[in-house]
């Protein structure tokens, strides 16, 4: 009886669900209305990404996996873990660690054409020329004083050079200094005494003119000691 008057009072009542509608006509005003911002943002958005690519340097990585001799690692280091052993698994550690010495890699930037870099600079980014160097400069005396200066190397025609100085402190404390050489011939002056060859160099076109540093032994050690990244494979 109960469930038939309840059935009775709400028989006249209608349940309707909640509907959500969306007026794709006054959403479309809205974005007409404000067009411009769109086509703003866009334009901000590709001159942020043009200058930006031409700012950016591309950053190789080299990996290379070596073979190091450890005897009997697997049974060594199981078996006598706990009893002092282990001596092959710290063997291979001393090798890892003896491979980024210092002293390694001062033998291996020894035999490398790092000591002099090339280079050209645009608007917005430096570009290296190690893989093909313009010129070729070989001194036999450097004085310590050349070392954290930038040369700019200013081509005059097929036999001529010359080389100032570029950043604005070695101006002001060399004032007058500028090199007029000739390809081929000895070059003496208050940085280092040497010869310039000519290898890749253009007198016309985009690496007309170049700039060059040197760099000492101590700067090339802590560079490459700091990009090497060396671990067991699988660690």
């Amino acid at each position: 009886m109960e469930n038939k008057e309840n059935q009775d009072k709400f028989k006249g009542f209608e349940f309707s669900q909640p509907q959500m509608s969306v007026n794709i006509l006054q959403w479309a005003l809205k974005f007409l209305r404000y067009w411009w911002l769109f086509v703003v943002t866009l334009i901000v958005a590709f001159v942020i990404a043009y200058f930006y690519n031409k700012k950016w340097q591309p950053s190789y990585v080299n990996e290379a996996k070596i073979m190091i001799e450890s005897g009997n690692y697997s049974q060594s280091f199981s078996l006598m873990q706990g009893f002092n052993g282990g001596s092959d698994y710290l063997h291979s550690n001393n090798q890892l660690l003896i491979l980024g010495s210092f002293d390694l890699i001062d033998r291996t930037l020894q035999k490398l054409p790092f000591t002099i870099d090339y280079y050209v600079k645009g608007r917005f980014r430096t570009e290296s020329l190690y893989s093909t160097p313009p010129i070729q400069l070989m001194y036999n005396d450097l004085q310590d004083a050349a070392y954290g200066r930038e040369f700019h190397f200013i081509p005059v025609d097929d036999e001529n050079f010359i080389i100032e100085l570029s950043d604005k402190g070695s101006k002001q404390q060399f004032p007058d200094f500028k090199i007029e050489g000739r390809y081929g011939n000895q070059i003496k002056n208050v940085f280092f005494t040497g010869v310039i060859e000519k290898l890749y160099l253009n007198t016309t076109g985009r690496y007309s003119d170049f700039y060059f540093r040197f760099r000492n032994k101590r700067s090339l050690e802590d560079e490459f000691a700091y990009r090497l990244n060396l671990s067991f494979i699988g660690e």
